[in-house]
């Protein structure tokens, strides 16, 4: 594995060592080697570069030790993970701090198949506030980095109709800019949220910057909790606004007092102000398990956010507690003092010492000590599972509702088996430029998109899309011949189940469908149909799918098919058509872009091959280079101050910009 992008000094020592998993004096022999220091571990599987699973701990040895030999995965991770192991990889690093660094590092870089996460392949929502601009408006990310100096993040938040509901509550009681305005200009009348009471109007100067940044703070007060400090202030400012018989300021300020005494009414208080703390209630339901957050600042539940994730197998609630406090604190803006849960974490007290770290203060994971808080945690833990049992409910209705859909289609197209795995394939080119394909792999009526497959056309030119299609196509089927599928028959001797879920970590060229759809009409099925016919796989089932009037084409008959625009086969049918269509289209944007951006620096005297993709590699667009500084493209590999200047300007003559707009 190749070193995550660190910090100089991050980790001190590395090291993979091979296992005999037959052998326990052997890894014993190995374990005592490994110090019993912070650091983040690697479980591979039969070849070094496939990752099982990345964790972080305060004792190395301890916690492999109880990987290797004791086993603390929950199942089925651990028979997995037993049958597989062959190495182990550790880091060695200076603080937990690091440790979570360097662990969300190596996940993010070696994807692990065993870890337990709550987010998919997006970032959890945060609030955000740059307060590097004059007029900082709050705004939903889901990129945080707490390493950019200026920028403040509140959350995480679950979901983005968590965090919109906040934005709302942002809008109605705290007059910041939320329109698409840039504030960096003065223009001649103000929006409509100006006018409605809902913004001081930076975009016209209405307000200073000074006044704007006021606003600012109460609002980073509010999301902080600090309710008592933010209602004594805009007191204070009413009062004092009242003396200087500014009676409009002072009608504001008596407005905004009431609507957030309003608001905190609407909260439960459960203790005295001085509470400052997260209960965490897990809760698992078959495959799915979540972990409900109520945190309490000053004696006040603000909120209740609930973090879910699927997973194959039970997960106890030790483990679950454990994977989920890395991942939620880490990258949490606001720690308690105390974390209260319902049975003892594994690995507690490095938790805890990981959370007092980075607080800069101690924090305690506790279990309840007093009646109210039993009850307020078991209020939670009944949450989750009423959450869960919803969960549940709504996908079994939307998985009869796909069912039902796969069998209608059956029906419709007369198969000889249930469509449960279906690829379609598009091409996308803007007249011969740049052309590619595709191919969408839909499971069970659902997206399988770790078989997404972007194909780059290599041996057609001009405007031929059968030609395309032909070569995308011929390709994927190639690559299906293997020791997994015979070809000495009219048909395959042995053919991998779509829905079979052990089929899930094999190579996926050799999972064939049950239907092929091809997004075009008689002409694209028609080169489809010929290349099934050439490579041996006339016997998969094959149609195309014209978008203008949905007409459906099968090979052995003349007429299209017309389903009836309710139809629950006709709408999957559309959506797995629509998705390679967005897939591809993604896909040729790119390729365009790259193509026109290498046709431009091919222009500039100086940069030969190697410089042009570094740069490409480094910046990714024409317009990053031009908009960044030549100290930042003379740090470029193989590149100087010098011919740095020379890009800029050349760059900026070629695209008909000012090089200098950006400095």
């Amino acid at each position: 594995m190749a070193t995550p992008p660190l910090k100089p000094r991050t980790f001190v020592a590395s090291r993979l060592v091979e296992i005999r998993p037959d052998d326990p004096d052997y890894i014993r022999a190995q374990l005592a080697e490994v110090p019993e220091r912070p650091g983040v571990y690697r479980l591979c599987g039969p070849t070094r570069d496939r990752t099982l699973y990345v964790g972080m701990t305060g004792n190395l040895r301890d916690r492999l030790t109880t990987h290797l030999l004791r086993g603390s995965l929950p199942q089925p991770r651990l028979h997995r993970l037993r049958a597989e192991l062959r190495y182990f990889e550790y880091f060695v690093v200076e603080t937990l701090s690091e440790a979570k660094s360097l662990e969300r590092a190596v996940i993010e870089t070696e994807k692990p198949e065993l870890n337990i996460q709550f987010r998919d392949d997006k970032n959890f929502p945060y609030v955000h506030l740059n307060l590097n601009e004059p007029y900082p408006r709050p705004e939903i990310v889901r990129r945080h980095r707490s390493d950019e100096p200026g920028h403040v993040y509140f959350g995480p938040y679950s979901n983005p109709g968590s965090s919109g509901r906040v934005m709302q509550v942002i809008r109605r009681h705290f007059r910041l800019a939320s329109c698409t305005r840039d504030l960096s200009k003065v223009y001649r009348s103000a929006c409509l949220y100006y006018h409605i009471g809902r913004c001081l109007g930076p975009c016209i100067r209405a307000v200073t910057p000074e006044e704007y940044r006021a606003e600012v703070d109460r609002l980073t007060r509010f999301l902080h909790g600090r309710y008592d400090e933010l209602l004594e202030e805009l007191t204070r400012r009413m009062e004092e606004a009242a003396e200087r018989l500014e009676f409009e300021r002072a009608r504001e300020y008596r407005d905004q007092i009431r609507d957030i005494r309003g608001m905190l009414e609407r909260k439960r208080v459960v203790q005295d102000v001085r509470a400052n703390y997260d209960l965490l209630a897990p809760a698992t339901l078959g495959e799915w398990s979540c972990v409900q957050v109520l945190p309490v600042r000053q004696g006040m539940l603000l909120r209740w956010e609930t973090f879910s994730k699927q997973d194959p197998g039970v997960v106890d609630a030790p483990v679950l507690l454990a994977a989920f406090i890395r991942e939620y604190y880490g990258s949490a803006t606001d720690l308690p003092d105390e974390v209260i849960v319902p049975v003892e974490v594994e690995g507690e007290e490095f938790l805890a010492d990981w959370l007092s770290e980075r607080r800069g203060a101690p924090v305690v994971v506790r279990r309840p000590a007093s009646d109210l808080e039993r009850q307020q945690l078991e209020l939670g833990l009944e949450n989750a599972r009423q959450w869960l049992e919803h969960r549940r409910r709504t996908m079994l209705a939307a998985q009869d509702a796909r069912q039902q859909a796969l069998f209608e289609l059956q029906e419709a197209l007369g198969l000889p088996t249930l469509p449960r795995r279906v690829e379609c394939y598009d091409i996308s080119t803007t007249q011969g430029a740049a052309p590619v394909g595709s191919m969408v792999v839909f499971e069970n009526g659902v997206p399988r998109r770790q078989d997404y497959r972007k194909f780059k056309i290599k041996t057609v030119a001009g405007q031929d899309d059968y030609s395309m299609l032909r070569e995308v196509l011929g390709r994927r089927l190639r690559r299906a011949r293997g020791p997994a599928l015979r070809l000495d028959g009219p048909e395959p001797v042995e053919l991998v189940p779509a829905a079979d879920e052990a089929g899930a970590f094999r190579d996926p060229w050799t999972v064939l469908p049950d239907l092929v759809v091809i997004d075009g009409g008689r002409g694209q099925l028609n080169a489809a149909l010929e290349v099934l016919r050439d490579l041996g796989f006339e016997w998969l089932p094959a149609i195309g799918l014209a978008k203008e009037n949905e007409d459906i084409y099968l090979p052995d008959s003349p007429e299209p098919l017309n389903l009836p625009s309710t139809s629950p086969a006709l709408r999957l049918l559309q959506q797995i058509r629509d998705e390679a269509h967005r897939f591809a289209v993604t896909y040729h944007r790119q390729t365009r872009e790259r193509v026109g951006m290498r046709s431009v620096l091919e222009q500039v005297k100086g940069i030969g091959p190697k410089r042009r993709l570094a740069l490409l590699r480094t910046f990714g667009s024409v317009r990053a280079i031009l908009v960044a500084s030549e100290d930042e493209i003379a740090a470029v590999p193989g590149m100087t101050r010098k011919v740095a200047a020379l890009v800029k300007t050349r760059l900026a003559e070629l695209l008909g910009e000012d090089p200098g707009l950006q400095n």
